[in-house]
């Protein structure tokens, strides 16, 4: 089986397989444009302009539903799809309309980095899926081919406090748990849209860990994928709002829960808060309207301030139009206001702000609120990461925080520095983060 998935592990997302997609959909345009009359193709080709057009103007325009316009490399592929279409209305059309769903999946797939290569397509074949109930019977560290390898556990956290409708979580149970140890945890938060399977799914969160652990003797931290959106394509802002109460899920129901199903490390100053876009700015949320639920945060290409489409928007649909209601749980304003009780909280709080070198926004953002974070006394980082905004940028970003996250928890001394994450990371205005709590 290893055969396999090392033939597999071909690039599907660099330039030649970009060009692989956008060729085949040339390919057929002109095979089922092929002896058409003029005024037909001239027709489809109007056709074809006017929907990428009005595509482009809707989505980029009007509504920009995300941190991100539509990448640009799916407009050509737009365009051809939009041409072969009305060209389709016989048989060889047919067969050439569904010929398009792979190149058209692929170009997509390349322009997001959802999947950097076919083999990430299968299932992981270091890890062991358990049901929690499974994983309550489960006496050591499950084994592959004889070797311990971690579980990934399927698991329902009770929302006692806040009654909110999570969906399943996954946990990374590291081989060391088995051993007796106490770990810290890290708890991770997708985008939006984005589910709970995203960070174990294309991102492969369970890559570098098992490259920590395999450094570490097995050891390394459980992390939590946990849901904060309660749907696809949800947005309750990680507040406690009109209805659902996300910041009351987060800051007190998923650290209880997780100390009750699991032998953790029950210190939760060793603890860490992290996410990706909505689950980034989501993770600054937490720590600054409750600092004492988690030690440190990650934010991957977060947002300035919890947003739905526009301030204005997000004032109407979420605090009555009241900006003061607003201000009182936004992140920048509380660290620019701190009080002396609270500046005290922030001080034993680290930090790390990740930007994709082609993401302006998130880099806008990312980078005030670093320094905002420093000057409230939270020991802040910031670092751009080649990419936009994109699953290799939150793919590589947490490989090369992992350290940082295991040294707050008291893993490795000195691991704060980043990961051996095999791509070349850019940083700016970075501060050594404190290495906090027991040594493993």
């Amino acid at each position: 089986m290893a055969h396999v998935y090392q033939w597999l592990s071909i690039p599907i997302t660099n330039l030649a397989a970009v060009t692989l997609f956008l060729a085949a959909l040339v390919a057929l345009a002109v095979w089922v444009g092929w002896r058409k009359p003029y005024r037909i193709l001239v027709r489809a080709a109007l056709i074809s302009a006017l929907f990428t057009g009005a595509f482009w103007l809707l989505y980029d325009v009007i509504i920009i539903p995300y941190m991100e316009k539509l990448m640009p490399i799916l407009y050509p592929g737009i365009a051809l799809l939009a041409f072969i279409i009305p060209l389709s209305i016989n048989k060889r059309g047919i067969i050439a309309i569904a010929a398009t769903i792979l190149p058209a999946m692929g170009l997509t797939n390349a322009a997001y980095d959802q999947y950097a290569t076919l083999a990430d397509l299968l299932p992981s074949r270091n890890v062991v899926p358990l049901t929690y109930q499974e994983f309550q019977h489960q006496q050591a560290a499950p084994t592959i081919d004889g070797n311990p390898v971690g579980a990934l556990v399927s698991v329902d956290i009770p929302a006692s406090k806040s009654g909110f409708p999570a969906r399943t979580s996954l946990a990374y149970i590291p081989p060391a748990y088995w051993s007796g140890a106490h770990l810290p945890v890290v708890v991770m938060m997708a985008g939006n849209p984005g589910s709970p399977g995203q960070w174990f799914g294309p991102l492969n969160a369970q890559a570098a860990l098992q490259s920590f652990q395999a450094a570490h003797h097995g050891v390394a931290p459980i992390v939590f994928s946990i849901d904060a959106t309660g749907s696809t394509n949800g947005n309750p802002l990680c507040i406690d709002g009109p209805e659902y109460k996300v910041h009351t899920w987060l800051a007190d129901d998923v650290p209880t829960g997780i100390k009750r199903m699991f032998t953790v490390d029950s210190d939760q100053n060793h603890w860490t808060i992290g996410g990706l876009s909505y689950g980034g700015t989501c993770a600054l949320q937490v720590v600054t309207n409750s600092p004492s639920s988690y030690g440190t945060f990650i934010s991957y290409a977060g947002q300035g301030e919890p947003i739905y489409k526009d301030h204005t928007t997000t004032l109407k649909m979420f605090f009555n139009n009241d900006e003061a209601a607003f201000q009182a749980v936004n992140p920048m304003n509380l660290l620019q206001h701190p009080t002396p009780e609270r500046r005290a909280e922030y001080r034993r709080l680290a930090g790390w702000f990740i930007a994709g070198t082609a993401d302006e926004h998130s880099q806008q953002a990312l980078r005030q609120l670093h320094e905002i974070a420093q000057n409230a006394g939270i020991d802040s980082r910031y670092t751009e990461i080649p990419g936009s905004h994109t699953a290799r940028v939150w793919r590589t970003g947490f490989g090369q925080t992992l350290p940082f996250a295991a040294a707050r928890g008291g893993l490795t001394a000195g691991a704060d520095k980043g990961a051996d994450s095999g791509a070349e990371a850019t940083s700016t205005n970075t501060t050594a983060a404190s290495t906090k709590g027991r040594a493993a």
